[in-house]
């Protein structure tokens, strides 16, 4: 093999090393992120709702989970190992495996540390037990063109005495996103384009919330028409 073809096969030969290196690290601003690091870290609920009080039951608990997914998009529960915390232990308290204890009324947010990465849970503790989730309006009309193309929604719990406004922590979502999308706070919108049938018909959208009884869940139907 002559010089220049030595040399070629060397630059060849740096080119797959550096492919082969590049591939397992993400760019990220001026450095390099290993694919292995923690991206973000995921609650098995983004909110719950705990009694202080259930009657004969008395403090209620919930356990939550954890999963870190990587910056390569690998997921691991990281439950008993990730680093728990309340903001308020006197309202509700954490232990370290992710096990939520309601103490006294009123909200805070529990987390859940894994490689630097932090994942968060709102928690609200009432003084008596949960009886169910209401959507209101019931249903809605809504257009593809002319308005309405948007409607606001509510989430409300019902209690032991009295009710509780989740809307803007209950986990929204719509079973037909072709026709209406909704927001993390309860706004649907048509999704259908000038007055086509594309977009028409009509979706459920149901808001739910994790207690201690499990998922409480609301829905309102949605239907869209090509006005």
């Amino acid at each position: 093999m002559n010089i220049i073809a030595r040399r070629k096969f060397a630059a060849a030969v740096v080119l797959i090393l550096t492919v082969v290196a590049l591939s397992t690290l993400t760019a990220c601003g001026n450095f390099f992120v290993s694919n292995n690091a923690t991206d973000h870290v995921t609650l098995s609920a983004a909110a719950l709702i705990l009694s202080s009080n259930n009657g004969s039951t008395g403090a209620e608990s919930e356990a939550l989970s954890a999963t870190a997914v990587t910056v390569g998009g690998t997921s691991t529960d990281v439950t008993a190992t990730a680093t728990w915390a309340s903001t308020n232990a006197a309202t509700a308290s954490v232990d370290a495996t992710g096990k939520v204890t309601a103490v006294a009324p009123g909200t805070v947010t529990i987390s859940a540390t894994s490689g630097g990465e932090k994942g968060t849970a709102t928690v609200v503790v009432v003084s008596s037990s949960v009886a169910g989730l209401t959507v209101t309006p019931a249903s809605v009309s809504l257009h593809t063109t002319s308005t309405p193309k948007t409607a606001q929604l509510s989430a409300v719990v019902t209690l032991g005495s009295g009710t509780l406004d989740v809307t803007q922590i209950a986990s929204w979502s719509s079973d037909t996103i072709a026709v209406a999308t909704v927001s993390s706070t309860g706004l649907v919108t048509s999704v259908g384009t000038n007055g086509n049938l594309l977009g028409t018909g009509s979706a459920k959208v149901t808001a739910s919330i994790l207690t201690a009884a499990g998922s409480q869940s609301g829905s309102s139907t949605i239907s869209v028409d090509a006005l």
